[in-house]
């Protein structure tokens, strides 16, 4: 069993103050997730006060049948990841699987705001490289590695 990727960030309106309010899980999940696209009109998935902190889990980006293909055992493969891939029907062009978005209350369009990573923790116990996409020409190649 792998722990979720996650990244822990200190969100907040830069002329507010930064102390942490609350604190936020964001799991990834196919209600809380934009896969293949992310809009500025898509609704938000999580609200949080200026100087919340919050907790994303992301993914890698790519399936689970590609991914074994390269050689990972299906049981590194999260469960998070497989769910999505089946269940998420609003898919965009590109293959990138991102979690959000999320309002902050008192933001505005053009507020500058300050995200602070606090720490990321890894999740899995390898990395994938896959070149292809919509720049397909600056690949040497289109193979897939995964490394454990």
């Amino acid at each position: 069993m792998h722990r979720p990727p996650v990244l822990l960030f200190l969100l907040g309106a830069a002329a507010a103050p930064l102390a942490a309010q609350h604190f936020h899980r964001l799991p990834a999940a196919p209600a809380s997730v934009a896969y293949g696209y992310y809009s500025a009109a898509a609704t938000p998935v999580l609200r949080i006060a200026s100087g919340d902190t919050v907790l994303v889990e992301t993914l890698i980006t790519n399936r689970p049948d590609r991914l074994e293909a390269a050689g990972v055992a299906p049981a590194d493969v999260q469960q998070s990841l497989r769910d999505i891939v089946t269940q998420v029907t609003d898919k965009g062009p590109g293959g990138h699987i991102l979690t959000g978005p999320i309002f902050v209350e008192g933001a505005d369009s053009g507020d500058v705001l300050e995200v602070r990573i606090l720490r990321i923790d890894l999740a899995l116990p390898y990395g994938y490289n896959g070149c292809s996409g919509f720049l397909p020409a600056n690949c040497d190649s289109t193979r897939s590695i995964a490394r454990t």
